[in-house]
């Protein structure tokens, strides 16, 4: 919608009204963007702690985010790690390849195949835990073997409250 058209005709508001709007809305965001930026910085500060990570790559936006943030604060001591499964396609293994490229970190693609465990299988309600356990054990003897101490996985806050059988055997794995 046009400037002209909201202030003419049925939507009759005033400029002040509207420029009142703008000036609120860009405040808004940038204070959001601020907060964003220092939580962003605080991350890299965190990550640039650590000697080098490896990073449990998914090709998704938190996986993304991380191994982009490890890189530009350890370099090439930044490792990103994707698990390839029979549960996963191949068009996402590619796809997580391609944006490491961009990304200009190193990927490394592990398989593991969850579906040979008769616990996976039974797809009873603690599957999602059974099958991170073989993907993160996986991910943890690539770091233990590679000498990273530190391994990072990308979650949500939001995540946190909730029951994640998933998250729990990352956390166990190390």
């Amino acid at each position: 919608v046009s400037l002209q058209h909201l202030t003419t005709g049925r939507c009759a508001l005033q400029q002040e009204q509207i420029y009142s709007a703008r000036v609120v809305g860009a405040a808004d965001i940038l204070l959001n963007y601020t907060g964003l930026w220092v939580k962003l910085q605080a991350l890299k500060e965190k990550i640039a702690s650590f000697d080098s990570v490896l990073i449990a790559y998914s090709g998704g936006v938190d996986s993304a985010l991380l191994a982009h943030v490890a890189r530009e604060a350890l370099g090439d001591r930044a490792l990103a790690v994707t698990v390839a499964s029979p549960l996963q396609p191949e068009r996402e293994i590619r796809q997580a390849a391609e944006l490491a490229k961009r990304l200009d970190v190193e990927h490394l693609i592990l398989t593991a195949d969850p579906l040979g465990d008769e616990r996976v299988r039974r797809n009873d309600t603690e599957r999602c835990y059974w099958c991170k356990k073989i993907v993160f054990g996986a991910v943890a003897a690539c770091a233990r073997a590679r000498g990273i101490r530190a391994v990072l996985d990308g979650a949500q806050a939001d995540d946190c409250g909730q029951n994640r059988p998933g998250a729990r055997a990352a956390r166990e794995c190390g």
